[in-house]
Formats: structure tokens, C-alpha cells, sequence
């Protein structure tokens, strides 16, 4: 399975878990239940791939605060940017449109792409350690910054 392809099962796993609601793992479940056809280190790069997204969902959140459709795609645009460091060129190159990969960047995804960078320059702390907003005030009181830091990483 070619990477795209993987980003492509990606998106998809996505866009189950943000219409479904339910926890991850038992979507990434069905999903691989229902794709028999990807192998075992597919879909160990997909989950791999999609926890990774996870672990950083705050901060997806935030950066695709204005985006209310293709929530999955647009996950994985900002991931890919901004996690992996990947060029728009190189985005692009992955969403070819080909067969299984996902389609081609609108002009409003590159533009989207091009400005992740300009967004922040510093992230809220609820964010750039990876925890709900509502435990703000009670990490506060229990931590200052720095132990927060030293905590959470």
C-alpha cells in the first residue's frame, strides 16, 4: 500500500470517528474489520498514523477551529504540516487524486496549508500539552508552569 493510500484510510477512519463519536480504537476496529484487504503493516502504519493525530488533537482542534466540513481531511492536512513538517509540495504530492489516494488539493486547502504557520506563534497551554481546556483552572492550581511542563512531557 503506497502512502497516500494509507493517508487515504486515514481520512476515512477519521470521518467515521467524527460522525460516530465513539472512542477511536473501536472504530479503528471495524474499520480494519471491513478493509480486510489492508495487510497487517498497513494497518499498522494507519494506526500508528492515526494515533499519532491523537495525541495531538488540541492542537488540530485549534488549528482547524474555522473548518466545518471534511473534518478528517483537514486533520490530517494540519497534522502533516505542522507535526511532520511536510512542504505544501509535498502534501500535494500525497493527495494526487489518484486510485485510492485522496483527491487533489482545492485551492482552499492549499491556502488553509499555507497559513497553519501564521496561526500561532506560541499555544495556549491546554494545548501545547495536550489536555482538555475545562482542566485549565484545576492544573493551575495544583502546578506552576514549569512543573506543568515537567509533567505533562
Amino acid at each position: 500500500m503506497q502512502l497516500s493510500a494509507r493517508i487515504q484510510a486515514t481520512i476515512e477512519m477519521l470521518d467515521i470517528f467524527f460522525s460516530l463519536k465513539l472512542p477511536l480504537d473501536i472504530i479503528m476496529a471495524k474499520f480494519f474489520k471491513h478493509n480486510k484487504w489492508i495487510g497487517v503493516s498497513d494497518r499498522r502504519a494507519i494506526a500508528e498514523f492515526s494515533f499519532s493525530i491523537f495525541r495531538n488533537f488540541e492542537k488540530m482542534k485549534l488549528l482547524t477551529a474555522n473548518i466545518t466540513t471534511n473534518f478528517g481531511r483537514f486533520y490530517v492536512l494540519t497534522f502533516l504540516k505542522v507535526e511532520e513538517k511536510w512542504s505544501t509540495d509535498k502534501i500535494a504530492e500525497a493527495f494526487c487524486g489518484r486510485r485510492y489516494a485522496p483527491s487533489q488539493l482545492t485551492m482552499f486547502e492549499r491556502q488553509f496549508i499555507n497559513s497553519i504557520d501564521n496561526r500561532y506563534k506560541e499555544f495556549p497551554s491546554h494545548v501545547k500539552y495536550n489536555y482538555s481546556e475545562w482542566l485549565q483552572p484545576y492544573l493551575q492550581k495544583s502546578f506552576s508552569e514549569s512543573e506543568l511542563a515537567n509533567e505533562m512531557l
